[in-house]
């Protein structure tokens, strides 16, 4: 082969710096996609892990702890609160579900394999099929919360309330039901443990629900650029003030006509770190969306 014809072969080759930048060029969405389902497979652990801590350590070990439960369900409703696509919140609350599924019976590998006598990977297997299939009732939950859910913040925190606990009540009830590790007995030593003798576990898993959607509506809120037409009822110093008329949307004040040197340095304006925070929030959950 010729040197020329070698040289034209080496120089139709991409350099390094092209490859890089175009394994770089991954879509927003498609990144911001696969955040999601990090957040919502972390999320479904922690609310395993919540219901008795597996560790010997940081916590006292098989203690239920309600606030890493509460935290587990905000993450969720949060994400699912963020989504216009049924079909999207379907896979994030079964990615969610078949977290907290694996994480809360995974004592059957021990039953199915070292009293069963059943080879690890068919156990493997087996607990993650009988999770994957349970965890249907909370996909379809969390997709009708997307169909079903109203413009109101309150109605929609009562929306997701009520379907989470269906779901739950699917598990528990349905095909001879498989109650362990519902959500509310999280919750038996926690705050609401007054109430546990009133509504049971089931209204426990109902008010541990609300009170989660409750707080990812509220962090949601503080949002500017939220879109919502209503004032955010828990803003904090890095949203706008409650006083303040405009919105980031509006933009900066226009100057006066006569104000050259302030419509020359118009454009320098700076939005204060708060505001910057919620524009970039406003933005990821709208690419999200």
């Amino acid at each position: 082969m010729e040197p020329s014809s070698i040289q034209s072969m080496m120089s139709a080759l991409p350099t390094l710096p092209a490859l890089l930048q175009h394994f770089g060029q991954t879509p927003t969405r498609s990144r911001l996609l696969w955040l999601q389902f990090v957040i919502v497979l972390v999320a479904g652990s922690v609310h395993a892990a919540s219901l008795a801590w597996p560790f010997p350590f940081v916590f006292a070990q098989g203690q239920p702890l309600w606030g890493l439960q509460l935290l587990a369900l905000t993450l969720l409703a949060a994400q699912l609160d963020g989504s216009r696509s049924w079909g999207r919140a379907a896979w994030l609350g079964g990615a969610f579900s078949v977290a907290m599924l694996c994480g809360t019976f995974w004592w059957l590998f021990i039953s199915m394999h070292d009293y069963g006598g059943l080879a690890a990977p068919l156990t493997v297997l087996a607990i993650v099929l009988l999770a994957v299939f349970l965890g249907l009732y909370y996909a379809a939950a969390a997709a009708l919360f997307v169909v079903l859910a109203p413009a109101q913040r309150a109605q929609r925190a009562l929306v997701f309330a009520a379907l989470w606990l269906l779901a739950e009540l699917a598990r528990v009830k349905l095909f001879t039901g498989f109650p362990w590790g519902e959500g509310g007995y999280a919750h038996v030593d926690g705050w609401a443990r007054p109430l546990a003798a009133w509504v049971g576990v089931h209204g426990l898993t109902f008010l541990a629900a609300l009170v989660a959607a409750s707080l990812a509506m509220c962090l949601r809120a503080q949002d500017p650029l939220a879109g919502s037409d209503q004032p955010g009822f828990c803003q904090c110093g890095g949203g706008l003030a409650a006083g303040d008329g405009r919105s980031l949307r509006q933009g900066p004040a226009t100057p006066a006509a006569g104000d050259a040197a302030a419509g020359q340095h118009s454009s320098e304006r700076k939005i204060p770190a708060g505001h910057r925070c919620g524009h970039v929030a406003a933005l990821v959950r709208r690419a999200v969306a």
